[in-house]
């Protein structure tokens, strides 16, 4: 096998082609894994700065915490998930005019995984496994509640701290949204519409730089995602990717924004059988549409680009420019508040 130094010279053929063959693909795509991770550890401090400009005190807080844990669970693209979804929210809570708080559930969503990771007792979240799917959710909802009551609890007995503006059944909404965040994939419906807000905000890091790529290679190193695209009639490519996600986003072709229908990809409805939850769950906001309309188009421009990688260094800039452009992009086009 060769080594990644090896792996990071130039094919004579593209990478696209690379990964496309079974047998050729062993070590290139561990040294694609490890562009991305460089890349994101190296990016991940700078954003964060950034994202604390437009919080709060308490806010912060809660973000450093949830930050803190995300580092020490170890799964690499945690950190940046913890920064976009935010994000993302803050948009939609600009955009919809909805409450400011809706933000520390948008933080703390998934730190029930980074618990369980943490824990000695268990082996971190299975996405595969309902009960552990369900665990990840109240176990961060219990944090999501402790951190707000303990903030809540302090500036009670300190005037001078920034105060912060909740009930004890304002928290309960909050820890429940947490609580129920991702029953849309265990087969259960939301339906209130700040359940449907945040579920907005964690579903657009799903067409995201980070998400899209990440999930491309791990796609094609997983047997079970290749046996389901082999049963669609399709092989893990980023263009079936890409119509992967459209179909979850678009229930129908004719709801399917211009900006999309010009990229010139087949809309392929059947191909929602490869997320996660099998069927099309559309945006229930303005705001996450246009932010997931955004990223998708990105994804359409870069697969291109892509097309014509031959190098793991090509990657590295490929995947660099990608990311912080659409980071740019969240951090730049947010009012300061």
């Amino acid at each position: 096998m060769q080594s990644q130094h090896q792996n990071r010279g130039r094919y004579n053929d593209t990478l696209l082609e690379v990964l496309s063959s079974e047998g050729r693909r062993e070590g290139v795509c561990e040294a694609l894994v490890g562009s991305m991770i460089q890349t994101a550890d190296e990016l991940k401090d700078e954003y964060i700065q950034e994202v604390e400009c437009h919080l709060s005190d308490s806010e912060a807080e809660v973000f450093r915490e949830v930050n803190e844990l995300a580092f020490k669970e170890g799964a690499w693209y945690r950190p940046l998930h913890n920064i976009v979804v935010p994000l993302c929210m803050l948009h939609i809570i600009e955009g919809e005019g909805l409450a400011r708080d809706l933000v520390f559930p948008a933080m703390n969503h998934d730190a029930g995984n980074s618990l369980m990771k943490i824990a000695p007792t268990t082996q971190g979240a299975d996405w595969q496994n309902k009960d552990k799917r369900v665990a990840h959710m109240e176990i961060g909802a219990k944090l999501c509640r402790e951190q707000l009551e303990r903030i809540w609890e302090k500036q009670l007995s300190d005037p001078v701290l920034e105060h912060l503006d909740i009930t004890h059944n304002r928290i309960e909404q909050l820890a429940d949204i947490v609580a129920h965040h991702d029953d849309p994939y265990i087969g259960k419906e939301l339906s209130d519409p700040e359940h449907l807000a945040h579920r907005d905000a964690d579903r657009c890091f799903v067409p995201s730089a980070l998400s899209f790529w990440k999930d491309y290679i791990a796609y094609l190193n997983d047997s079970g995602c290749k046996a389901n695209a082999s049963e669609l009639g399709v092989s893990i490519t980023p263009t079936s990717l890409i119509q992967c996600r459209i179909a979850s986003f678009y229930s129908t072709e004719q709801s399917l924004p211009e900006s999309i229908t010009r990229m010139g990809v087949a809309y392929a409805p059947h191909l929602v059988g490869l997320t996660e939850a099998g069927i099309p769950e559309p945006q229930s906001t303005s705001t996450g549409e246009q932010i997931a309309e955004k990223f998708i188009i990105n994804r359409l421009a870069e697969i291109e680009e892509f097309a014509h990688l031959k190098s793991i260094d090509e990657f590295d800039d490929f995947f660099r420019k990608s990311l912080s452009n659409e980071m740019r992009w969240l951090l730049a086009s947010l009012n300061h508040g």
